[in-house]
């Protein structure tokens, strides 16, 4: 059973400012191509206003070469989550002029219709707490779903209890995105917020700021969700715990629908990810495989 929590069932805690991280590499709108820029020592610029607010960069991918294998690995195959059509591929992952694409494609593999592309730092870099962020463009196509996630350490893969932090979702071409928490109590929970209606198919950064009284979700600087997680309250206690990064662009399934838009291939565009912790002494947590 799934259970969707509204806002009486979480207490909130004050709120606390974010910080707009306006250093970036700038590219134009094209939502299939990344673009040809040059990079002005963004990440130097955007670690120097994290610091200013208490934070220190501890991870990053500015994706200025080829896919880091030291950082990040490619999924690849039919996972069979949520009933989705696409089997991952490692030729649906590109990095080019410093840019992640996960691409999406009318091409059947292991019996399924569509391929696209999925990585995750699982076995590589997991973080506990802190401010992750990423700079996105999201494809504007219907049946497809767009995900930059934490997920918990799992032998078993996903499940409720492993727990998840959606730092960003979106699906089809909604005006907003949507953040939130899924977890295990008493059957699996989900907690989620819209952002405001807005473009989002050029660039925005997306993140979350996690600590042990809430995690906060932000896009562009401004916060529009929260939810308290201070002591484990509602059986919280998976987001006291190491998670992974996840990013991937699925087709059809539970979320998107099963209906998908003839106009692929089309990708979900990546600028960069970031991690930054309060202390030297937050938990950044490496493991190896």
């Amino acid at each position: 059973m799934i259970k969707y929590y509204g806002l009486k069932n979480i207490a909130f805690m004050a709120f606390i400012p974010a910080v707009l991280y306006s250093c970036r590499k700038d590219a134009g709108v094209n939502s299939n191509t990344p673009e040809t820029v040059s990079a002005l020592s963004a990440q130097q610029q955007s670690a120097s206003a994290a610091s200013r607010a208490g934070y220190q960069l501890v991870w990053a991918d500015e994706f200025d070469g080829g896919l880091d294998s030291t950082k990040w690995t490619v999924s690849t195959g039919n996972l069979n989550i949520r009933h989705e059509l696409q089997a991952y591929a490692r030729a649906n992952v590109n990095v080019r002029n410093g840019f992640l694409s996960l691409l999406a494609e009318k091409k059947t593999t292991d019996g399924q219709a569509f391929t696209s592309g999925k990585i995750t730092t699982a076995d590589k870099f997991t973080t506990r707490y802190g401010r992750i962020e990423a700079r996105i463009k999201l494809p504007a196509v219907p049946g497809l779903a767009a995900e930059f996630s934490l997920l918990g350490l799992s032998p078993a893969g996903w499940a409720p209890e492993s727990g998840e932090i959606d730092v960003m979702q979106h699906i089809n071409r909604d005006n907003r995105v949507l953040g939130g928490i899924q977890w295990e109590n008493s059957g699996h929970a989900i907690y989620r917020g819209n952002s405001p209606d807005g473009y989002y198919f050029d660039y925005h950064v997306y993140a979350v700021e996690w600590d042990p009284q809430e995690i906060r979700w932000y896009v562009d600087g401004k916060q529009y969700f929260k939810a308290n997680i201070t002591d484990g309250v509602n059986s919280t206690e998976e987001f006291h715990k190491p998670f992974y990064i996840n990013l991937n662009l699925a087709v059809g399934g539970d979320l998107a629908g099963m209906t998908v838009d003839r106009n692929l291939p089309t990708s979900m565009v990546v600028d960069y990810v970031r991690v930054y912790t309060l202390s030297p002494s937050a938990s950044r947590n490496h493991i190896t495989a």
